[in-house]
């Protein structure tokens, strides 16, 4: 059993202040898995495309995944000034409100040996999406200027534009050849 303690106003600040991955939609974030990893020094709070550092020393070291939305209901719906996280094997506890959650126990040694810990949830697709990787190849160039474009900028920008306008009812297609139609391959 894992548990730890943190100012409510804070970590709330530290909820809302997080970036939306561009390839999930305003709705979808809620419903997306987050870890929540103790170590003996600090601890992660993480999301896909975030990472938030709490400098607390918890008691026990952890790694737990969860719903992003239970978690943020129950951090809203209290009123006292710290939150209190109780961590067991198929739960986590945020004050009264107990919440179903995946852990694995860690050592101190293995806590202290994980120093970047993969993000397991995501399908390969999407974990490609949030590694810092740097594109060296670029594909498209604009009709009227120098500037030039990897192929992977594109299509991020062709899926971030068609978030934006489906509404609309704007076809993705459209979007696509909109955007491609002003560059030229390289």
């Amino acid at each position: 059993m894992v548990s730890l303690s943190y100012p409510r106003r804070e970590f709330l600040q530290f909820l809302r202040h997080l970036k939306r991955p561009i390839t999930v939609r305003r709705n979808d974030v809620y419903f997306m898995r987050c870890e929540l990893i103790a170590t003996p020094t600090k601890v992660i709070f993480k999301l896909p495309g975030n990472e938030v550092y709490l400098n607390i020393v918890p008691i026990g070291c952890c790694k737990t995944v969860f719903y992003f939305k239970d978690f943020y209901d129950a951090m809203r719906k209290m009123d006292v000034p710290d939150v209190s996280i109780v961590i067991d094997t198929k739960t986590i506890k945020v004050n009264a409100v107990t919440l179903t959650a995946k852990t694995d126990i860690l050592t101190k040694k293995a806590a202290k040996e994980q120093k970047e810990l993969p993000m397991d949830f995501l399908n390969e697709d999407m974990h490609d999406l949030f590694t810092q990787r740097t594109i060296k190849s670029k594909d498209y160039k604009l009709k009227d200027n120098s500037r030039t474009f990897s192929a992977y900028e594109v299509s991020l920008d062709v899926e971030h534009v068609y978030t934006r306008l489906k509404k609309y009812n704007i076809d993705y297609h459209l979007v696509d050849q909109f955007i491609r139609g002003n560059l030229k391959r390289v």
